[in-house]
């Protein structure tokens, strides 16, 4: 029988998805290639047809997974919410789906954290953390932008400052669920997020 052939975008998938288990469980240091193809149910050389090396696979591996939590790029404008806080809700709503994934997101957030800290990637990867938070504060920013050109949101909000306050808010939150398994994030979140939205709304 003639082994099915897997769509090299879903393999690709499939070796980011295996590397951010591994990266979360092992560490950056202790993690192997051969870790990541095992998970993935792949060879090694698989892996390094999609992806050069082992850095090169941890700095991308975190760009899918953020992207997969955050981005709306992917949505046709038409099928986007007309109202500016849904479309606000829209993108944070994967984060409080994404609870059950908890366990392997805070590790690996701890784990670039580390590696940004010290070693011999430190300055690369600091760049490549804040081109991160950049991307994901520019999302942010974008919809209150919107929101205040449709007449939705007051105009005299400072749209740098709730972004960043957003994003933070967010890793904050997902930090006090890691740390105490009787923190309500989901609620919490949603909460945080109406209040927003309450206190910015014209």
């Amino acid at each position: 029988m003639v082994p099915k052939k897997i769509d090299k975008s879903v393999k690709k998938e499939m070796i980011l998805d295996a590397a951010c288990r591994v990266f979360a469980n092992k560490g950056y240091n202790a993690a192997l290639i051969d870790d990541i193809a095992k998970k993935a149910g792949i060879g090694k050389g698989t892996v390094y047809e999609y992806f050069k090396s082992k850095e090169d696979l941890f700095l991308k591996s975190l760009t899918w997974f953020f992207a997969n939590l955050t981005d709306i790029s992917h949505y046709e404008i038409e099928d986007l919410p007309q109202s500016a806080s849904d479309r606000l809700k829209l993108v944070i709503e994967p984060l409080v789906k994404s609870i059950d994934e908890i366990e392997h997101f805070v590790p690996l957030m701890m784990e670039f954290w580390s590696a940004s800290a010290s070693g011999n990637q430190r300055k690369k990867f600091m760049k490549f953390f804040s081109e991160i938070y950049s991307n994901c504060r520019t999302q942010f920013e974008e919809i209150l932008t919107y929101g205040i050109e449709c007449g939705e949101f007051r105009s005299d909000i400072n749209i740098e400052a709730i972004s960043a306050g957003v994003a933070g808010a967010i890793d904050g939150m997902y930090l006090q669920k890691w740390f105490d398994k009787t923190f309500d994030l989901e609620k919490l979140l949603d909460d945080f997020i109406d209040s927003l939205i309450k206190g910015i709304s014209s």
